[in-house]
């Protein structure tokens, strides 16, 4: 059974989650690791896991938590395991996969592109998506704003946060305040 797991993929974000950390951790522990990043050269990245109370209990150790996990880019790996997700916010993120990061495997960016594979995964339809945006963040919010209507034509749930500004923490922050607003935590 997985912890409430809060992936805090950029050391940036771990600094500006100090508050949150403080006040969270009043509620439950937290505990502060590290992955190794294949993808990123072998760069160790941290992460934090949040323990609820009852997390070490013997009650707790029974039940399942809800996980939010907070990466850097598309909803891709969720619309690949709509099994392990319920919810997806995406905010800023890449909706087709593009440029030399993917290298010229074409079949290799097309998995890695949400925009493209969703149509197909019919499993992943039930996904409810928060997907945020700013407008002057060129090309991703006009490809936030193309998968919002893929969206729209699958018929899947999803709120669109659109914020003025930039890609930034301003807008970003902003938008973590209103998607965790947003999720029926009951």
């Amino acid at each position: 059974m997985p912890p409430t797991c809060f992936w805090c993929y950029h050391i940036m974000f771990l600094s500006r989650c100090k508050a949150l950390i403080r006040t969270v951790s009043l509620l439950g522990s937290i505990v502060q690791d590290e992955i190794v990043s294949p993808a990123l050269g072998g760069q160790r990245k941290p992460f934090l896991v949040y323990l609820p109370p009852s997390y070490n209990t013997p009650a707790g150790q029974a039940k399942r938590y809800p996980t939010l996990y907070l990466l850097h880019g598309s909803p891709g790996i969720a619309v690949h395991h709509p099994d392990l997700f319920g919810v997806v916010i995406s905010l800023g993120g890449y909706y087709r996969a593009e440029g030399s990061i993917w290298g010229h495997n074409a079949a290799y960016m097309r998995e890695n592109s949400s925009l493209d594979i969703l149509p197909s995964k019919k499993d992943a339809w039930r996904l409810h998506m928060y997907i945020g945006a700013a407008t002057q963040d060129q090309p991703y919010y006009n490809y936030a704003r193309q998968f919002v209507q893929e969206l729209i034509k699958l018929h899947i749930s999803y709120h669109f946060d659109i914020q003025n500004g930039f890609h930034s923490w301003k807008v970003w922050q902003t938008q973590i305040y209103n998607a965790l607003t947003w999720l029926h935590w009951g």
